[in-house]
């Protein structure tokens, strides 16, 4: 399991004394340190001075592709988070009438926007995720293998919630309608049989993982982007010269089924996750994720191999 800590606003101040005290072992045992910042330049000096391995995030948490970016690190790796320092921020002081508009926009978009743009991520079914200390958390059940079209809300008993849209209350004020009974049941049945068995669900996908990760980096033009202690249900890796979307269509014609980024991404843009860690265009235009589940069969393997070696063959020779 990929341990990690996530600190934003790393390069300076206070981010950068959690990324110090991190490092010294002050949170636990940690396999990488994530750390987010606007100064690329910045970040890579911080990682040559940090013990534990680190992936450097330029980002500019004001925009919203920042967050993006950062989920799609987070469906590519799925990393147990033990920390999240949401240390990013500014102030401007005077006037308001005086302060630009975008500035104090700016100032609730990082000061209060963003801790809450970083602080849920998905986790549910795939690793351990523990809700002590948390108020409030939704999930989709098709992440663990339940049928689209539902979603839970995790709520704390005591908790208020003022909904955005009033009206048409049913069984409770955070919803209209009738709840379908149908979807609600399949629901908790998928999440049930997600967790039961968990451990040993992993050790299928990393099985799985270590034949593809050895069998993929014989090509010379293919490039692992995922690390090696990553959790194994996703395999991301780049083809030298060939646009993913070019091979996953090779892929798609003998009836293999990959991704180039995440679903809710645009088409014909390289992926950010892959882009933030190699901060190269190119590469990340050339990546394909490679999903897995306990379900993925060795002969499923084995075709999957037979099936890239000939599209590599074609597009590479």
């Amino acid at each position: 399991m990929n341990n990690i800590a996530v600190v934003t606003g790393a390069s300076s101040g206070v981010g950068r004394e959690f990324v110090r005290q991190l490092d010294r072992g002050a949170g636990g045992p940690l396999d990488q340190i994530w750390i987010v910042a606007r100064n690329a330049d910045a970040l890579a000096v911080i990682a040559e001075q940090t013990a534990t391995p680190v992936r450097a995030f330029a980002l500019d948490l004001t925009e919203q592709s920042s967050y993006e970016c950062l989920r799609d690190a987070l469906e590519d790796e799925a990393p147990t988070v033990q920390w999240l320092v949401n240390s990013a921020g500014f102030g401007k002081f005077g006037d308001f009438g005086q302060i630009a508009e975008r500035d104090e926009g700016n100032m609730v978009r990082l000061n209060c926007l963003a801790v809450v743009e970083t602080t849920y991520h998905w986790a549910i079914g795939k690793i351990a995720f523990p809700f002590d200390g948390i108020d409030t958390a939704s999930f989709a059940p098709h992440k663990f293998y339940g049928l689209n079209g539902s979603g839970i809300l995790f709520k704390r008993k005591n908790l208020t919630i003022e909904p955005l849209i009033h009206g048409g209350a049913s069984t409770t004020i955070y919803r209209s309608g009738t709840p379908t009974l149908a979807l609600d049941a399949a629901m908790e049945t998928a999440l049930r049989l997600a967790t039961e068995n968990m451990e040993t669900h992993n050790t299928i996908v990393k099985k799985h993982n270590e034949t593809l990760r050895s069998a993929l980096s014989c090509y010379p033009k293919v490039h692992i982007n995922s690390p090696e202690d990553a959790v194994p249900h996703i395999l991301n890796l780049s083809i030298k010269g060939i646009k993913g979307t070019t091979f996953q269509k090779a892929l798609s014609e003998k009836g293999v089924c990959v991704s180039v980024k995440s679903a809710c991404s645009t088409d014909g843009t390289p992926s950010r996750a892959v882009f933030a860690v190699s901060r190269d265009r190119r590469n990340a235009l050339s990546s394909l994720r490679i999903s897995l589940s306990h379900l993925t069969t060795s002969a499923e393997i084995k075709h999957f191999l037979h099936m890239f070696e000939c599209s590599y063959k074609r597009l590479t020779e």
